[in-house]
């Protein structure tokens, strides 16, 4: 399937019915012949805290983003925006992370690193206070959507290659999705935001050294 058709496919889920901003990233070269499909999954989106609607996660789900308060807060949660700008804000480290990890891979890139792959978020309702993570706000809904969610996702994508970089949302939605689709490589790291925590450090299992470990393995042919 090409690239347009896959996002064709993709703006017929539901959510993005709804939320088309939140319609995942697929990079320019996300089927390549220099290596496998693989798309990473992070956690989640933020919006400003005078916003109130994704608060209730009922509403939330039951809403459009033209029901958000400002036109201008779509921004925040444009997937394919936030992957593309300029990365200078320090809310876009977890992009130039990750774009640098790919970068030092050895093959060929065509154009800026992260267009070699595919981006989502895993779940689909923005954390109720901003920069603060979503587990706090997390509810069974929220999983129980973002899981229905991803599925569709994978089902039209049909990546190789799939690897949730966030230990949070691998805790809520790696495990199911690895029964669903034992043929495929799916596993997990840290957020590169939790920096010297963990992403940086040597003896924790599931650090940088890991992503870019598995992106050798099973990334590049």
């Amino acid at each position: 399937m090409m690239l347009n058709a896959i996002r064709n496919k993709l703006a017929d889920i539901d959510h993005f019915k709804k939320y088309p901003s939140m319609i995942p990233f697929i990079g320019d070269n996300y089927i390549s012949s220099d290596h496998s499909k693989l798309l990473l999954i992070a956690e989640s989106y933020y919006l400003p805290n005078t916003e109130t609607l994704h608060h209730d996660p009922q509403q939330w789900y039951q809403s459009n983003q033209d029901d958000l308060q400002d036109d201008e807060w779509i921004a925040w949660i444009d997937c394919n925006g936030l992957l593309k700008c300029n990365w200078d804000k320090p809310g876009h480290y977890i992009y130039r992370e990750l774009n640098s990890s790919i970068q030092s891979l050895d093959f060929k890139k065509k154009k800026r690193p992260i267009e070699e792959v595919a981006y989502t978020n895993f779940f689909f309702r923005p954390s109720e206070s901003e920069g603060e993570s979503f587990k706090k706000y997390c509810t069974p809904l929220d999983i129980s959507m973002s899981n229905k969610i991803i599925e569709k996702i994978v089902q039209i994508m049909n990546p190789d290659l799939i690897i949730f970089v966030s230990k949070y949302s691998w805790d809520k939605g790696g495990s199911e999705l690895k029964s669903k689709y034992p043929e495929k490589k799916i596993s997990f790291v840290c957020h590169p935001t939790t920096g010297g925590r963990y992403w940086y450090r040597k003896d924790y299992p599931h650090n940088k050294s890991k992503f870019i470990n598995l992106l050798n393995e099973h990334f590049i042919f």
